[in-house]
C-alpha cells in the first residue's frame, strides 16, 4: 500500500488506477499459476502511467497452488475482469493454448480461474 501510493504520487498516476492495476496484476499472476514472481520482475513504465510484469518462466505448473497474498484485498474485482475470467471454458482454451499447454496445465488454469473468483468476487 505504501509503495503503491509512493508510485501514485511521484508519477501522478491517480491512487484507484494504480491499484486497480495492481490487482489485475494479481489476479493474472494467479491465474498462470505464477509461484516466482520476485520484487524486480513488477516495472512502474512511468511514460504509459502503467505496471508490466516481466519474467513468466515458471508459470502454467499443473498445480491449483496460488500464494495466498495474491487474493488478498481483491475485492471489489472490476466488472470486466470478472466477466472475462467467468468467460474462460477449457474449449476456448485448449484452442488458443492447446499447442502449449497440457489438459493438465489448463485444467489447473480454470481450478485457479475459480478460486480467483470465489476469494475475490463479493456477492452481488
Amino acid at each position: 500500500a505504501e509503495l503503491i501510493r509512493s508510485v501514485s504520487e511521484q508519477y501522478r498516476v491517480p491512487i484507484d488506477e494504480l491499484e486497480e492495476q495492481v490487482l489485475r496484476a494479481r489476479a493474472f499472476d494467479a491465474l498462470i499459476g505464477n509461484l516466482n514472481r520476485q520484487e524486480s520482475d513488477k516495472l512502474f513504465v512511468p511514460g504509459e502511467g502503467r505496471i508490466a510484469l516481466v519474467d513468466h518462466e515458471r508459470c502454467f505448473a499443473p498445480t491449483t497452488e496460488i500464494h495466498p497474498f495474491l487474493l488478498e484485498n481483491c475485492s471489489p474485482m472490476p466488472a470486466d475482469l470478472e466477466n472475462e475470467l467467468r468467460s474462460l471454458d477449457r474449449e476456448e482454451l485448449q484452442m488458443s493454448l492447446g499447442d502449449y499447454l497440457t489438459a493438465q496445465q489448463i485444467d489447473a488454469i480454470l481450478a485457479r480461474r475459480d478460486r480467483v473468483l470465489e476469494a475475490c468476487v463479493e456477492s452481488r
